[in-house]
């Protein structure tokens, strides 16, 4: 299981490609506007085309521990170029380029951890994965709804993920929800007391 600051390694590795120019034939894989929907936070479009990373999209949560509001911000989003399968960094010609972007939202206070959303658009699929700070990040398969509806605060959401931590440190994730409209629906940490859930996107 990977963590979110690997993954954001990976988003700047492709500072490091070389010689594509050499290339006779490049090819791109980009995200279409639908396959965005997965980053669920802000206005992904309009982000992109005026490459700004300060749209604070709020998203308000309630810690179930001490029923505090906490409010999120959408604090970064970054679009990269990775290479392709059969292609690394080093080499000195990559004919395939694949898109990784990904949506990070925080903790108002930084007492909480930060949230993350990811894409990455290959030729003949795309890869989706969401993250929770260092405790790691979990794949969603679009065809894996696990519960077609669950009540959170008294909204019903559909077509709702179901993803388990292995970690055993209280800070660690026991359990996680998420949609594609609404992103992060709860959060369950290994210390029970301690449970994060969406109370509005604003």
């Amino acid at each position: 299981m990977t963590t979110i600051r690997t993954i954001l390694l990976l988003l700047f590795a492709s500072s490091f490609l070389m010689g594509c120019e050499k290339c006779a034939n490049v090819s791109f894989s980009e995200p279409t506007l639908a396959e965005t929907e997965w980053l669920v936070y802000g206005n992904l479009q309009k982000a992109v085309a005026d490459q700004q990373r300060d749209l604070k999209d709020t998203i308000l949560f309630l810690d179930e521990e001490t029923k505090d509001t906490i409010r999120y911000f959408r604090t970064g989003i970054y679009a990269q170029s990775l290479p392709g399968d059969g292609y690394s960094i080093e080499d000195q010609c990559i004919e395939q380029l694949n898109t990784q972007m990904t949506n990070i939202i925080e903790d108002e206070s930084k007492r909480n951890p930060l949230l993350a959303t990811s894409i990455l658009s290959k030729p003949d699929s795309l890869l989706i994965r969401i993250g929770v700070d260092k405790t790691g990040s979990w794949a969603i398969d679009p065809n894996g709804v696990t519960l077609p509806q669950m009540l959170i605060n008294g909204k019903e959401y559909y077509d709702v993920y179901e993803l388990t931590g292995t970690g055993t440190k209280p800070t660690d994730v026991k359990k996680l929800y998420f949609n594609k409209e609404y992103g992060f629906l709860e959060v369950h940490f290994v210390n029970d007391k301690k449970k994060l859930s969406l109370l509005e996107i604003l």
